[in-house]
């Protein structure tokens, strides 16, 4: 297994219905020549979350740091729904007891890229 030191939290830029799927944005990442989807889970608006790359293979979601992190994207631009937060702070409890991890660990792409806002919200009082 590798060694996760990270959650990087994204919002897949989009508040259409019909790119409310990882299918979605796994097309758009194969359109980038990407071999697979990018992110490890995707959360959609109502709350479902959704499996993308395997845990143990890295990411392709936030330049240098893929190989330590996992990759959580959630549905939408601007609009969020509270589903997706509380079933993002799930996804986040769990990944803490598994990778031995807390809220520290857990960055807006926007962190690691100062040219984006992604992840349009802030995390502190919406999931961690």
């Amino acid at each position: 297994m590798r060694t996760v030191n990270k959650i990087i939290i994204h919002c897949s830029a989009s508040d259409r219905i019909e790119d409310d799927d990882i299918s979605v944005i796994a097309e758009w990442h194969y359109l980038n020549t990407w071999l697979d989807v990018g992110y490890h889970f995707f959360i959609t608006k109502a709350g479902v979350l959704q499996y993308g790359r395997p845990i143990w293979m890295s990411g392709s979601h936030c330049e240098s740091q893929n190989s330590s992190s996992i990759g959580i994207c959630l549905s939408g631009n601007e609009h969020f729904s509270d589903r997706q937060f509380f079933n993002c702070k799930q996804l986040l409890s769990q990944l803490y007891a598994n990778f031995n991890l807390t809220h520290n660990n857990v960055y807006p792409h926007n962190h690691f890229d100062k040219s984006k806002t992604c992840p349009n919200f802030k995390l502190e009082g919406k999931i961690i």
